[in-house]
């Protein structure tokens, strides 16, 4: 590499009449320079004079500088060709609630009116009385219909019903009798046996098991304030058969008045008041 005139008249000049050496300059010189350096640092990333943050800072501008948004990019075209080809999306107010079957998270525990389009609304004797088919109970993870009107002197089984074909759904113990809530099931059972139940029932109604029969009887004194508000009948202070069965003979009942349960043969005439599920 060639040198020019000027720097060997400088280097001379140094050697020669300043006698300093090039040792002489990095000496003198390096303190002047880190002065300087920590200067331009402070004054371009602020106040932290910790190595480690000028080199956070350093890195993050080189990052600005580049284009890194790729990943974003390409992150929304897979997102993007997933929703068009894989989802299928339904659009819908966010008002709208959904309704799902035998599920009612968005119902509170408590009475219903119950009206012939399907609409259903909280018991608040303010409501509108015309056209009220059912009175709703929601208890807990139950929730069922009840009928306006009831039938007096029903036998579940009479002398012209059939002999039972298998094996049929026992309860014995009251303990496990009260946890029953399967009453369509056990209305079918029924009915194949005696077909004249089915002249009490409306399309979709049945025999309430014992837990849902228990569970009017909790609620009379409410149901029977719903079913004056609409002109219907109220529930009686007497037995009410449920469904639910003890044995071929013998099913499971409740006495309204005074909320006890026993068990008593088919063939007795009791009262029977239809549910249908809500």
């Amino acid at each position: 590499m060639s040198t020019s005139k000027e720097y060997k008249a400088v280097r001379n000049f140094i050697l020669n009449e300043l006698h300093l050496t090039k040792e002489d300059i990095i000496k003198n010189i390096e303190p002047l320079l880190e002065k300087l350096v920590k200067q331009c640092m402070l004054n371009t990333y602020g106040g932290n004079n910790q190595i480690e943050h000028w080199i956070r800072c350093m890195v993050a501008d080189e990052l600005k500088q580049r284009d890194y948004g790729f990943v974003e990019r390409i992150s929304k075209e897979i997102i993007k060709d997933h929703v068009l080809n894989e989802l299928n999306i339904i659009v819908s107010p966010k008002n709208k609630r959904c309704v799902c079957e035998n599920r009612v998270p968005s119902r509170k525990d408590g009475l219903y009116l119950i009206y012939g389009n399907g609409h259903a609304e909280p018991f608040t004797g303010d409501n509108s009385k015309d056209c009220v088919q059912y009175i709703g109970l929601k208890h807990r993870y139950m929730s069922f219909a009840i009928s306006l009107t009831e039938h007096d002197i029903v036998q579940l089984l009479d002398d012209d019903s059939r002999e039972e074909s298998g094996s049929g759904t026992y309860y014995e113990r009251e303990c496990d009798a009260l946890f029953d809530i399967d009453g369509r099931g056990n209305t079918e059972r029924l009915v194949a046996r005696n077909p004249k139940l089915r002249n009490l029932l409306e399309d979709g109604e049945y025999i309430p098991s014992l837990g849902q029969l228990n569970l009017m009887a909790h609620y009379m004194d409410e149901l029977n304030k719903a079913f004056a508000y609409v002109s219907a009948s109220p529930l009686s202070s007497t037995w009410y058969w449920s469904s639910t069965e003890s044995s071929q003979a013998v099913a499971w009942y409740v006495v309204f008045s005074s909320g006890l349960t026993g068990t008593g043969n088919k063939h007795i005439g009791d009262m029977v008041r239809t549910v249908i599920d809500f």
